[in-house]
């Protein structure tokens, strides 16, 4: 695929440069995280994202070939095919411990995208299935781009982030350099504090004695171990 197509496709993600080759991050999504369950046990996780105006029109630039600021079936089959495409690569932003052991995300489901108020909405279903036994599993998911190109603010449902990121004087700055204090930068520029959330849960989730909550993961630290990201916890068993 042509650079600029994976840039864009891969929500910005600047993907022929080393990861601190530029200041970050660029790119800005509120991502919505709804924990399903079914007959078994965890069934995965339903996620919808709402994309910055700035990132919807660079993704329009490119699939909307009519350019009515719509997708129809043919563009949003492109767009499946090069952003979601794209994603895998960095395993769909999810990423997940079962039992404090790593699980690879390598394929997510029922894509699809629309526009919503100016900006581009996806929404899409990431599998992990984990069975639910007598002693209660434990399941921690973190949503973030592990380069720091994209910032991720995990939101309620029905609710946004309510900041501004650019707000932040290098958000649309490309050329300028990385610093280590990039995350503390774009946090203080933008004055974005996470909502204290509650996990939200769909499907059999009655059936497992379900807890859930929600913090920081610094067993989940990226970004070289800079950036410690927010998670969902969830333990459940059988009843």
């Amino acid at each position: 695929m042509h650079v600029a197509m994976r840039v864009a496709a891969c929500c910005l993600l600047l993907l022929a440069a080393p990861t601190l080759a530029i200041a970050h991050p660029h790119a800005f999504i509120e991502a919505q995280v709804t924990i399903r369950f079914d007959d078994d046990g965890l069934a995965g996780f339903e996620q919808r994202w709402r994309l910055d105006p700035m990132l919807t029109a660079t993704l329009l630039d490119i699939v909307d070939k009519d350019h009515d600021q719509k997708l129809n079936t043919a563009e949003l089959a492109d767009l499946e095919d090069t952003s979601m495409g794209s994603l895998k690569d960095f395993h769909y932003f999810t990423f997940v411990l079962i039992d404090g052991q790593s699980f690879e995300v390598n394929w997510m489901e029922d894509f699809t995208a629309y526009m919503e108020d100016g900006c581009m909405i996806y929404e899409f279903f990431v599998p992990c299935h984990v069975k639910a036994a007598k002693n209660p599993r434990t399941v921690k998911v973190a949503v973030y781009d592990p380069t720091f190109f994209s910032f991720v603010a995990l939101v309620g449902e029905g609710g946004g982030s309510g900041i501004d990121p650019s707000k932040d004087p290098q958000f649309a700055n490309p050329s300028a350099q990385a610093q280590p204090g990039d995350f503390e930068r774009f946090i203080n520029s933008t004055g974005f504090e996470q909502a204290d959330l509650k996990p939200s849960f769909s499907g059999a989730a009655n059936n497992f004695g379900v807890q859930g909550s929600f913090g920081k993961a610094k067993d989940m630290a990226y970004y070289q171990g800079l950036i410690i990201p927010d998670a969902f916890t969830v333990t459940f068993g059988q009843q």
